[in-house]
């Protein structure tokens, strides 16, 4: 784990590119595998990521400079890159802090179904970035590279259960008897892979921004829909017909969803211990551990 930065290798950090004072600086603690710090000046507030690995850094900046070129999706501006380690230890990170609340929350106060709607609308938006190949993004490059979905999913869920225990057998079963599912003939698109209520901030009306694409894959659009049904729609089932609506008016979902929903969540929860494995977080590890059990007991 990074230690604690000083407030005087900030200050170099922030005055190559705002000579202004810093008014304060806000470190968050926990929940984060990157480290993160907020920093107000008198006319603006930044956040600062430093990154785990250095590839994570130059891939942040190529998604949301690809975003930004092709499409009107709010995001955050990127004002500093730097993976030299001559000032930080870590690549870096500068980025604008994105005024709004989480979207779950501006709904509570509001009720105002809009929000998903427009949500569901920028998602679609987000996948009508298209690449060449499936696979994971590493840096600037999708790599390593997959003509077929079918093939990185595998590639994917095989590299993750290295790390973790689960029922490998049951898990190989069941993809076996789906792998129908994953023959998809749609060009790769852009998945945000995180995309859930805390990385959609949001005013009364309108959405202000996305963020932290840190996740990001070329993949399968219908992929990029599973946090959002499992963390959002569960919670706040009301607002399910709208998020869609919105979606459908850019994008479009197959007859085979539903089914292939169940696939994905599998993913999902595999995906959800490696991470919680990484971060050592014994609690969340335990939940998510036994989400993956019961979802192969009921499958």
């Amino acid at each position: 784990m990074l230690k604690k930065i000083s407030k005087e290798t900030i200050k170099k950090v922030v005055k190559n590119c705002f000579p202004e004072p810093i008014i304060s600086i806000k470190h968050y603690a926990k929940g984060h595998i990157n480290t993160i710090y907020e920093i107000r000046l008198k006319n603006r507030e930044l956040l600062l990521r430093i990154f785990n690995e250095s590839w994570k850094a130059k891939k942040e900046a190529f998604i949301y400079q690809k975003i930004r070129k092709n499409s009107d999706i709010p995001i955050p501006e990127i004002y500093s890159l730097d993976d030299s380690k001559k000032i930080l230890p870590r690549a870096y990170l500068l980025m604008s802090k994105i005024e709004g609340k989480k979207i779950d929350e501006s709904y509570k106060k509001y009720q105002n179904r809009k929000l998903f709607e427009k949500a569901g609308e920028i998602l679609a938006k987000l996948h009508k970035i298209k690449f060449q190949d499936y696979g994971w993004i590493i840096g600037n490059k999708v790599c390593p590279k997959f003509r077929k979905w079918e093939d990185f999913v595998r590639h994917d869920i095989a590299y993750k259960l290295k790390n973790i225990k689960a029922d490998k057998i049951l898990i190989s079963q069941y993809l076996n008897e789906n792998s129908y599912l994953l023959k998809i003939k749609n060009k790769p698109c852009l998945l945000h892979k995180d995309y859930h209520c805390s990385h959609i901030l949001t005013d009364k009306e309108n959405i202000k921004g996305i963020i932290d694409v840190e996740w990001a894959t070329a993949g399968h659009n219908e992929n990029d829909l599973i946090k959002m049904e499992l963390w959002a729609f569960k919670r706040i089932k009301s607002v399910r017909g709208s998020f869609f609506k919105g979606y459908l008016n850019h994008g479009s979902i197959s007859c085979l969803y539903p089914e292939r929903k169940k696939l994905y969540e599998l993913w999902h929860w595999i995906n959800m211990i490696n991470i919680s494995h990484e971060l050592k977080n014994k609690s969340w590890l335990d939940y998510n551990t036994k989400s993956l059990k019961k979802f192969l007991k009921t499958k």
